[in-house]
Protein backbone atom coordinates (compact mmCIF):
# COMPACT_ATOMS: atom_id res chain seq x y z
CA UNK A 1 0.00 0.00 0.00
CA UNK A 2 1.55 3.43 -0.46
CA UNK A 3 1.72 5.39 2.91
CA UNK A 4 -0.15 8.72 3.68
CA UNK A 5 3.28 10.52 3.68
CA UNK A 6 4.32 10.27 0.45
CA UNK A 7 4.85 13.40 -1.55
CA UNK A 8 2.58 13.83 -4.87
CA UNK A 9 5.12 14.34 -7.16
CA UNK A 10 6.72 10.65 -5.87
CA UNK A 11 2.83 9.48 -6.75
CA UNK A 12 2.40 10.48 -9.70
CA UNK A 13 5.54 9.07 -10.74
CA UNK A 14 4.63 5.59 -9.20
CA UNK A 15 2.15 4.48 -11.73
CA UNK A 16 5.53 4.17 -14.04
CA UNK A 17 7.39 1.71 -11.33
CA UNK A 18 6.93 -0.46 -8.67
CA UNK A 19 3.15 1.41 -7.52
CA UNK A 20 1.07 0.32 -10.12
CA UNK A 21 -1.95 -1.97 -9.32
CA UNK A 22 -2.14 -1.57 -5.68
CA UNK A 23 -4.41 0.54 -3.95
CA UNK A 24 -4.98 3.39 -1.31
CA UNK A 25 -7.65 4.77 1.16
CA UNK A 26 -5.94 8.12 1.98
CA UNK A 27 -9.24 9.56 3.49
CA UNK A 28 -10.01 6.31 5.50
CA UNK A 29 -13.05 5.41 3.25
CA UNK A 30 -12.69 1.58 2.05
CA UNK A 31 -15.17 -0.10 -0.10
CA UNK A 32 -15.37 -3.75 -0.57
CA UNK A 33 -14.27 -5.36 -4.18
CA UNK A 34 -17.09 -6.74 -6.18
CA UNK A 35 -17.75 -9.20 -8.88
CA UNK A 36 -19.25 -7.91 -12.40
CA UNK A 37 -22.89 -7.27 -11.41
CA UNK A 38 -25.36 -9.41 -13.74
CA UNK A 39 -26.52 -7.67 -17.11
CA UNK A 40 -29.87 -6.84 -18.22
CA UNK A 41 -31.03 -7.58 -22.17
CA UNK A 42 -29.27 -4.69 -24.17
CA UNK A 43 -31.12 -1.45 -23.62
CA UNK A 44 -30.32 -0.99 -27.36
CA UNK A 45 -29.66 -3.46 -30.68
CA UNK A 46 -28.73 -3.72 -34.03
CA UNK A 47 -27.29 -0.79 -34.72
CA UNK A 48 -23.48 0.67 -34.71
CA UNK A 49 -22.62 2.38 -31.59
CA UNK A 50 -19.75 4.73 -31.06
CA UNK A 51 -21.58 6.82 -28.34
CA UNK A 52 -23.56 6.60 -25.47
CA UNK A 53 -25.10 9.65 -23.60
CA UNK A 54 -28.15 9.75 -21.05
CA UNK A 55 -30.73 12.66 -19.63
CA UNK A 56 -33.34 12.27 -16.86
CA UNK A 57 -35.54 10.08 -19.56
CA UNK A 58 -33.58 9.51 -22.62
CA UNK A 59 -31.04 7.44 -23.36
CA UNK A 60 -28.37 9.28 -26.57
CA UNK A 61 -26.37 7.18 -28.77
CA UNK A 62 -24.32 7.69 -31.77
CA UNK A 63 -23.74 5.16 -34.73
CA UNK A 64 -19.67 5.54 -35.75
CA UNK A 65 -19.57 3.34 -39.38
CA UNK A 66 -20.93 1.52 -41.72
CA UNK A 67 -24.49 2.53 -43.29
CA UNK A 68 -26.10 4.31 -40.47
CA UNK A 69 -22.55 6.46 -40.16
CA UNK A 70 -23.11 9.63 -38.23
CA UNK A 71 -26.69 8.88 -37.24
CA UNK A 72 -27.75 10.46 -33.37
CA UNK A 73 -30.54 8.93 -32.07
CA UNK A 74 -32.75 8.46 -28.42
CA UNK A 75 -35.36 6.69 -27.13
CA UNK A 76 -37.30 6.78 -23.58
CA UNK A 77 -35.12 4.64 -21.21
CA UNK A 78 -38.84 2.99 -20.28
CA UNK A 79 -39.70 1.85 -23.45
CA UNK A 80 -36.55 2.36 -25.82
CA UNK A 81 -38.09 -0.35 -28.38
CA UNK A 82 -41.37 2.06 -29.07
CA UNK A 83 -39.74 5.82 -28.95
CA UNK A 84 -36.70 5.22 -31.06
CA UNK A 85 -35.85 8.90 -32.96
CA UNK A 86 -33.46 10.13 -35.31
CA UNK A 87 -32.36 13.91 -34.83
CA UNK A 88 -29.91 13.45 -37.91
CA UNK A 89 -28.93 10.05 -40.28
CA UNK A 90 -27.91 9.78 -43.77
CA UNK A 91 -26.41 12.24 -45.67
CA UNK A 92 -26.26 14.62 -42.66
CA UNK A 93 -24.19 12.74 -40.43
CA UNK A 94 -22.92 13.69 -37.18
CA UNK A 95 -19.40 13.78 -36.18
CA UNK A 96 -19.80 14.54 -32.62
CA UNK A 97 -22.45 14.79 -30.13
CA UNK A 98 -23.49 16.45 -26.81
CA UNK A 99 -26.82 16.48 -24.55
CA UNK A 100 -27.71 18.89 -22.13
CA UNK A 101 -30.74 20.98 -20.26
CA UNK A 102 -32.88 19.86 -22.68
CA UNK A 103 -31.10 20.33 -25.99
CA UNK A 104 -29.11 17.81 -28.34
CA UNK A 105 -26.28 18.88 -30.17
CA UNK A 106 -24.12 17.60 -32.99
CA UNK A 107 -21.18 18.75 -35.52
CA UNK A 108 -21.70 18.55 -39.04
CA UNK A 109 -18.70 19.26 -41.26
CA UNK A 110 -17.86 23.08 -40.45
CA UNK A 111 -21.15 23.53 -38.36
CA UNK A 112 -22.86 22.80 -34.98
CA UNK A 113 -27.09 22.68 -34.90
CA UNK A 114 -28.83 21.91 -31.80
CA UNK A 115 -32.64 20.45 -31.71
CA UNK A 116 -34.95 19.97 -28.06
CA UNK A 117 -34.45 16.45 -26.51
CA UNK A 118 -37.66 15.61 -27.71
CA UNK A 119 -37.52 16.33 -31.38
CA UNK A 120 -36.10 18.77 -33.70
CA UNK A 121 -39.92 20.81 -34.94
CA UNK A 122 -38.93 21.69 -38.47
CA UNK A 123 -35.34 22.16 -39.64
CA UNK A 124 -32.48 22.31 -36.19
CA UNK A 125 -31.09 25.46 -35.28
CA UNK A 126 -27.58 26.22 -36.73
CA UNK A 127 -25.90 27.14 -33.69
CA UNK A 128 -22.52 28.27 -35.44
CA UNK A 129 -21.17 27.64 -39.01
CA UNK A 130 -17.32 27.15 -39.30
CA UNK A 131 -14.16 26.79 -37.28
CA UNK A 132 -13.45 23.31 -37.75
CA UNK A 133 -15.32 21.50 -34.70
CA UNK A 134 -13.85 18.14 -33.45
CA UNK A 135 -15.30 18.12 -30.25
CA UNK A 136 -17.95 20.10 -28.70
CA UNK A 137 -19.16 20.09 -24.51
CA UNK A 138 -22.84 20.92 -23.37
CA UNK A 139 -23.85 22.82 -20.06
CA UNK A 140 -26.12 24.93 -18.37
CA UNK A 141 -27.65 25.56 -22.31
CA UNK A 142 -24.43 26.53 -23.70
CA UNK A 143 -22.55 24.49 -26.52
CA UNK A 144 -18.51 24.86 -25.55
CA UNK A 145 -15.69 24.07 -28.12
CA UNK A 146 -12.05 24.28 -28.70
CA UNK A 147 -10.99 25.45 -31.90
CA UNK A 148 -7.24 25.91 -31.74
CA UNK A 149 -5.87 27.56 -29.66
CA UNK A 150 -9.08 29.49 -28.30
CA UNK A 151 -12.09 27.62 -26.57
CA UNK A 152 -15.44 29.11 -27.42
CA UNK A 153 -19.19 29.07 -26.66
CA UNK A 154 -22.75 29.77 -28.07
CA UNK A 155 -26.46 29.22 -26.60
CA UNK A 156 -28.37 26.32 -27.56
CA UNK A 157 -30.56 28.68 -30.19
CA UNK A 158 -27.69 30.33 -32.23
CA UNK A 159 -24.74 32.49 -31.71
CA UNK A 160 -26.18 36.38 -32.19
CA UNK A 161 -23.37 37.26 -33.84
CA UNK A 162 -20.13 35.66 -33.45
CA UNK A 163 -19.21 32.69 -30.50
CA UNK A 164 -18.45 33.90 -27.51
CA UNK A 165 -14.98 34.02 -26.88
CA UNK A 166 -14.51 31.51 -22.88
CA UNK A 167 -10.23 31.53 -23.04
CA UNK A 168 -7.36 32.47 -25.58
CA UNK A 169 -4.73 30.86 -26.36
CA UNK A 170 -5.24 27.47 -24.55
CA UNK A 171 -2.86 25.56 -26.48
CA UNK A 172 -6.11 23.38 -27.20
CA UNK A 173 -8.43 21.76 -24.59
CA UNK A 174 -8.28 17.79 -24.36
CA UNK A 175 -11.12 17.34 -21.67
CA UNK A 176 -13.05 19.69 -20.27
CA UNK A 177 -15.48 19.85 -17.06
CA UNK A 178 -17.49 22.42 -15.51
CA UNK A 179 -18.91 23.54 -11.68
CA UNK A 180 -20.78 25.89 -10.30
CA UNK A 181 -19.86 28.87 -12.57
CA UNK A 182 -16.34 27.92 -14.30
CA UNK A 183 -14.99 25.54 -16.87
CA UNK A 184 -11.97 23.35 -16.25
CA UNK A 185 -9.78 21.79 -19.21
CA UNK A 186 -6.40 19.93 -19.78
CA UNK A 187 -3.82 21.16 -22.12
CA UNK A 188 -3.35 19.73 -25.57
CA UNK A 189 0.17 18.33 -23.82
CA UNK A 190 -1.47 16.99 -20.90
CA UNK A 191 0.48 18.21 -18.17
CA UNK A 192 -1.98 21.22 -17.20
CA UNK A 193 -5.36 21.91 -15.57
CA UNK A 194 -6.31 25.15 -16.55
CA UNK A 195 -9.50 26.95 -15.12
CA UNK A 196 -11.47 30.27 -15.99
CA UNK A 197 -15.04 31.19 -15.86
CA UNK A 198 -17.47 29.82 -17.92
CA UNK A 199 -18.15 33.33 -19.36
CA UNK A 200 -14.93 34.22 -20.71
CA UNK A 201 -15.05 37.04 -17.61
CA UNK A 202 -11.78 36.30 -16.79
CA UNK A 203 -8.19 35.21 -18.36
CA UNK A 204 -7.80 31.72 -17.89
CA UNK A 205 -5.81 30.38 -14.56
CA UNK A 206 -3.36 27.45 -13.63
CA UNK A 207 -4.93 25.10 -11.14
CA UNK A 208 -2.08 22.24 -11.21
CA UNK A 209 1.10 21.98 -13.65
CA UNK A 210 2.36 17.94 -13.46
CA UNK A 211 6.32 17.73 -12.92
CA UNK A 212 7.78 16.94 -16.25
CA UNK A 213 8.86 13.08 -15.71
CA UNK A 214 4.75 12.23 -15.13
CA UNK A 215 2.34 10.53 -17.44
CA UNK A 216 0.18 12.79 -19.18
CA UNK A 217 -4.10 13.75 -17.45
CA UNK A 218 -5.52 11.00 -19.59
CA UNK A 219 -9.06 12.28 -17.80
CA UNK A 220 -11.73 15.00 -15.59
CA UNK A 221 -14.22 15.28 -13.47
CA UNK A 222 -15.53 17.96 -11.23
CA UNK A 223 -18.28 17.52 -8.65
CA UNK A 224 -19.63 19.35 -5.25
CA UNK A 225 -16.23 21.60 -5.35
CA UNK A 226 -13.77 18.75 -6.07
CA UNK A 227 -11.75 18.11 -9.41
CA UNK A 228 -10.94 14.52 -9.74
CA UNK A 229 -8.30 13.61 -12.06
CA UNK A 230 -6.52 10.42 -13.33
CA UNK A 231 -2.83 9.91 -14.50
CA UNK A 232 -1.86 6.53 -15.76
CA UNK A 233 -3.31 4.13 -12.85
CA UNK A 234 -3.74 6.83 -10.67
CA UNK A 235 -6.83 9.00 -9.41
CA UNK A 236 -6.84 12.05 -7.72
CA UNK A 237 -8.84 15.06 -6.04
CA UNK A 238 -8.25 18.44 -4.58
CA UNK A 239 -10.60 20.62 -3.42
CA UNK A 240 -11.32 23.25 -5.65
CA UNK A 241 -11.11 26.46 -3.68
CA UNK A 242 -7.71 25.65 -2.93
CA UNK A 243 -6.07 22.89 -5.51
CA UNK A 244 -2.60 22.62 -6.14
CA UNK A 245 0.10 19.72 -6.38
CA UNK A 246 0.70 20.42 -2.72
CA UNK A 247 -2.77 20.00 -1.29
CA UNK A 248 -3.86 16.70 -4.02
CA UNK A 249 -5.04 13.27 -2.35
CA UNK A 250 -4.16 10.23 -3.86
CA UNK A 251 -7.83 8.35 -3.95
CA UNK A 252 -6.78 4.86 -5.56
CA UNK A 253 -4.80 3.24 -8.21
CA UNK A 254 -6.38 1.00 -10.64
CA UNK A 255 -5.10 -2.28 -12.23
CA UNK A 256 -4.81 -0.38 -15.67
CA UNK A 257 -4.47 3.44 -16.98
CA UNK A 258 -7.70 4.52 -16.59
CA UNK A 259 -9.28 6.16 -19.99
CA UNK A 260 -12.35 7.91 -18.78
CA UNK A 261 -13.87 9.16 -15.95
CA UNK A 262 -17.17 10.86 -14.24
CA UNK A 263 -18.77 11.75 -10.85
CA UNK A 264 -21.80 12.04 -9.58
CA UNK A 265 -23.58 12.26 -6.24
CA UNK A 266 -22.81 8.92 -5.60
CA UNK A 267 -19.45 7.98 -6.55
CA UNK A 268 -16.65 8.10 -9.02
CA UNK A 269 -17.12 5.91 -12.17
CA UNK A 270 -14.58 4.99 -14.40
CA UNK A 271 -13.28 3.04 -17.84
CA UNK A 272 -10.01 0.92 -17.09
CA UNK A 273 -8.88 -1.36 -19.76
CA UNK A 274 -12.01 -2.76 -21.12
CA UNK A 275 -13.68 -2.72 -17.80
CA UNK A 276 -15.82 -0.17 -15.69
CA UNK A 277 -15.10 0.39 -12.13
CA UNK A 278 -16.95 2.75 -8.99
CA UNK A 279 -15.05 4.24 -6.14
CA UNK A 280 -16.93 6.32 -3.53
CA UNK A 281 -15.66 10.10 -3.91
CA UNK A 282 -13.56 9.96 -0.52
CA UNK A 283 -11.42 6.91 -2.33
CA UNK A 284 -11.66 3.31 -1.99
CA UNK A 285 -8.93 0.58 -1.07
CA UNK A 286 -10.51 -1.99 -3.49
CA UNK A 287 -12.34 -0.51 -6.61
CA UNK A 288 -16.04 -1.89 -7.30
CA UNK A 289 -16.05 -3.91 -11.30
CA UNK A 290 -19.34 -2.73 -12.35
CA UNK A 291 -18.96 -4.60 -15.86
CA UNK A 292 -17.95 -7.69 -17.06
CA UNK A 293 -14.54 -7.20 -19.27
CA UNK A 294 -16.09 -6.30 -23.02
CA UNK A 295 -16.58 -2.72 -22.73
CA UNK A 296 -16.03 -0.73 -25.63
CA UNK A 297 -12.86 1.02 -25.47
CA UNK A 298 -12.08 2.74 -28.87
CA UNK A 299 -9.33 5.14 -29.81
CA UNK A 300 -8.33 7.86 -27.15
CA UNK A 301 -10.77 10.80 -28.32
CA UNK A 302 -13.88 8.94 -29.01
CA UNK A 303 -17.26 10.30 -28.02
CA UNK A 304 -18.76 9.60 -24.26
CA UNK A 305 -17.75 5.66 -23.55
CA UNK A 306 -19.86 5.44 -20.72
CA UNK A 307 -22.69 7.30 -19.33
CA UNK A 308 -24.76 7.70 -15.69
CA UNK A 309 -27.73 8.66 -14.45
CA UNK A 310 -29.59 8.44 -11.12
CA UNK A 311 -29.44 4.53 -10.82
CA UNK A 312 -27.50 2.86 -13.73
CA UNK A 313 -24.07 3.40 -15.64
CA UNK A 314 -25.24 2.61 -19.24
CA UNK A 315 -21.72 1.26 -21.50
CA UNK A 316 -20.69 0.44 -25.03
CA UNK A 317 -20.54 -3.38 -25.48
CA UNK A 318 -17.53 -4.32 -27.24
CA UNK A 319 -16.33 -7.09 -29.34
CA UNK A 320 -13.77 -9.91 -29.51
CA UNK A 321 -13.63 -9.70 -33.56
CA UNK A 322 -12.53 -6.06 -34.12
CA UNK A 323 -16.55 -6.03 -35.38
CA UNK A 324 -18.26 -2.73 -34.51
CA UNK A 325 -20.70 -2.88 -30.89
CA UNK A 326 -23.99 -3.31 -31.87
CA UNK A 327 -25.37 -3.12 -28.30
CA UNK A 328 -25.52 -0.63 -25.38
CA UNK A 329 -26.39 -2.39 -21.91
CA UNK A 330 -26.73 -0.69 -18.42
CA UNK A 331 -25.70 -2.31 -14.87
CA UNK A 332 -26.78 -1.09 -11.31
CA UNK A 333 -24.53 1.33 -9.81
Amino acid sequence: MIGRGLDFRTLLLCGLTACGGHTVDLDGAGANSASPQGNEPPVVSNTLINGVWVDDQRLFWLAGSGEEYGTFESCLKGDCEHTRQRYVAGIQWASDAAVGDGYVYWTRLEAILSCDVNGCSGKPTTVVQGSGHQRIFANRGYVYWPAEPDLYRCRSNGCSAIPEVVAINTHSVTKLAFAETHAYWVDSAGTSILAAPADGSELPKLVIELPPESAAIAALAARNGYLYWTVSEQLFKCSIAACSVSTATLLTVAEAPIQDLKADDSGLFWLAADTLHSCPLAGCEQPRALTPSDVQVGPRNSPARFALDANYVYWIEGTRDARPSTAIRRTAK
